[in-house]
């Protein structure tokens, strides 16, 4: 699968950034685009979006948008667009890809619902109450030790 769509919170959105990338727009006209047809686009739901810091090696700089699009938003938002060569290209590989995800979302969906899947997760809850019972003591017997850090233990060994 290509990197069309994302999923986020179990939902499929694509961004206005490979919006702009693959129909070789400007970020700020398909930024643009979407600000003047807002309305319009909230009709089939929030436009969600993320704000993002400038890099750290960055000389200044504004925090910049980028606003997540589900298929209805994105379906309409490209029916705006000017039919390029590359915008068409890209609607049909966009269209691909979310049917694509679908499907694959759907099929994790069926499988949570086998005794299989339910068991296993119960078994994964039971095994990580007793990790996170055993670094408790670990802490513990840290922190009676006079260790300084014993806070971050948990996250610490979470992540090994």
């Amino acid at each position: 699968m290509s990197n069309l769509v994302v999923i986020v919170n179990e939902e499929l959105f694509t961004t206005c950034r490979i919006i702009s990338e693959k129909t070789n727009n400007s970020l700020y006209s398909v930024k643009e685009l979407i600000q003047n047809h807002k309305i319009h686009l909230e009709k089939f739901g929030v436009i969600r979006f993320e704000t993002e810091k400038p890099r750290k090696n960055s000389k200044g700089g504004r925090p910049t948008e980028t606003y997540f699009l589900n298929e209805p938003q994105t379906t309409l938002l490209l029916t705006f667009m000017r039919n390029t060569d590359e915008v068409i290209d890209f609607k049909v590989k966009l269209v691909q890809e979310f049917y694509k995800m679908k499907k694959a979302l759907e099929k994790i969906y069926s499988m949570k619902k086998t005794d299989v899947w339910v068991e296993t997760r119960q078994n994964q809850k039971l095994a990580r109450k007793d990790e996170t019972d055993m670094i408790k003591k670990f802490v513990d017997y840290a922190i009676s030790q006079g260790s300084q850090s014993a806070n971050r233990y948990y996250g610490l060994i979470t992540t090994m």
